[in-house]
């Protein structure tokens, strides 16, 4: 899960679905990002922080994209 992006919704008082909304993409999609089940592009990254009023890197940070690619890699070896 990408605890930081969870934090920032609870935070900002929008619910998922209205967060998805105003970012143009669906809520499943979004609960995706936020379970770390899928990895947003770049532009999506910016809509949402933009979205929640904040930067980019304070919710995606690199620390969490090594931990996706070890839990990946882990998967392909199973």
């Amino acid at each position: 899960m990408n605890l930081a992006l969870k934090i920032r919704i609870l935070a900002s008082g929008k619910s998922q679905i209205l967060l998805a909304r105003e970012i143009g993409i669906s809520e499943p999609q979004l609960s995706k990002i936020v379970g770390a089940w899928v990895k947003p592009c770049d532009e999506l990254k910016k809509k949402i922080a933009r979205a929640l009023g904040c930067r980019v890197e304070e919710i995606f940070s690199i620390q969490e994209q090594g931990v996706m690619d070890n839990i990946e890699v882990g998967h392909e070896r199973a």
